[in-house]
């Protein structure tokens, strides 16, 4: 990080440490689990019941992301492109996390995180058509 900017900003610093001295951390984090756990289960619910059974997912152990893998041979790029396009649906491609984004893979990623209740199924259900469009059931 000091490579990259010195150090964090005095006001940034100060904002952290007023919030975490007047407020009950563990709580607030205790409170965000419940409400990623639930979205979570929403999002893993509606990949079984609407994505093409050709698609594989994860189940994290952690973190705010779903890893989804295409059938091998896939193209990644176009069906990043067509959920994009199409059906008003941004994954990320899975290149974006490979060493060099010209390394092959058939892989994208998910986020439950930010999306409500209804933007993850009307999401899901978005990409389980194209899923099933490209994949077959």
């Amino acid at each position: 990080k000091q490579v990259a900017d010195v150090h964090t900003n005095i006001w940034a610093q100060m904002l952290a440490y007023n919030f975490m001295k007047d407020n009950d951390m563990e709580a607030h984090l205790a409170s965000l689990r419940v409400i990623y756990k639930h979205k979570l289960e929403l999002m893993i619910k509606q990949i079984e019941n609407n994505f093409s059974s050709q698609i594989k997912f994860t189940r994290p152990e952690g973190g705010l992301f779903i890893w989804c893998t295409l059938p091998e041979g896939s193209d990644m790029t176009g069906f990043c492109k067509k959920a994009v396009a199409e059906y008003k649906v941004a994954v990320v491609p899975g290149n974006a996390f490979m060493v060099s984004e010209s390394d092959k893979t058939a892989s994208f990623r998910l986020n439950f995180s930010t999306p409500t209740d209804k933007q993850i199924i009307d999401g899901c259900e978005k990409l389980g058509k194209l899923s099933k469009e490209m994949f077959g059931d």
